[in-house]
C-alpha cells in the first residue's frame, strides 16, 4: 500500500511561504530572496549532473535557502514527487 501525503514540493513551499519570512527588510535596488530563488531554481535544474558549482543566478541567496533549493531539485530528480507535486513514497506494511 502506498501512503500519499499531499504537500507542495519543497521549492514551491520555500518560495511561496518560507523565503518571504527570511527576507526581512531590503532596499528596492537589491533583489529579494524570492527573486533570486526564482532565477536560481531553473539554473540548478539545468546544470549538468555531477556539477556541484553554485550557479551565478544563485549568488545572494542565504546558505539555508540555497540548500533548500538543492534538496528540492535532488528530491524531484529521485522521483519523490508525482506530476502534481504530491509526495509519493511507498511505505512498508507493519
Amino acid at each position: 500500500m502506498t501512503h500519499r501525503t499531499r504537500i507542495m514540493p519543497i521549492a514551491a513551499a520555500a518560495v511561496a511561504v518560507g523565503l518571504p519570512a527570511l527576507v526581512g527588510c531590503s532596499s528596492d535596488s537589491e533583489p529579494t530572496q524570492d527573486e533570486i530563488a526564482a532565477k536560481c531554481l531553473p539554473a540548478l535544474k539545468e546544470r549538468p549532473g555531477g556539477d556541484g558549482s553554485k550557479p551565478a543566478e544563485c549568488e545572494g541567496l542565504t546558505d539555508d535557502n540555497y540548500t533548500m533549493l538543492i534538496m528540492s531539485v535532488a528530491m524531484d530528480d529521485l522521483g519523490w514527487f508525482d506530476d502534481d507535486g504530491h509526495l509519493d513514497l511507498p511505505t512498508t506494511a507493519p
